[in-house]
């Protein structure tokens, strides 16, 4: 439990400096950032490719405007909670 409140806060810190970097134009989002609410974050340890295991940690974070999702995070980190990369894609309906 201990390591994925670690996974969690590094995440978390990404995610933040993302969106304090970022307008909601840079981010493609169509709501303001202070209206969207976020929901748990998902975590999959030992991410699995097609042809071999990548020791990775993905962590998706989903965040809503009401009930409806309007943009995913993912970061990924490795074993040590170092960052790998990072996604941030918007939903449009």
């Amino acid at each position: 439990m201990q390591k994925h409140i670690c996974f969690i806060e590094v995440a978390r810190s990404h995610l933040d400096a993302l969106l304090r970097n970022n307008t909601e134009k840079d981010l493609d989002l169509t709501h303001p950032l202070e209206t969207l609410s976020s929901g748990a974050w998902k975590i999959e340890h030992n991410i699995q490719t097609k042809h071999h295991p990548i020791y990775a940690t993905s962590l998706t974070m989903n965040l809503l405007k009401e009930s409806e999702v309007v943009a995913t995070y993912i970061v990924y980190l490795n074993e040590d909670a170092i960052f790998i990369d990072e996604f941030f894609i918007t939903q449009h309906f």
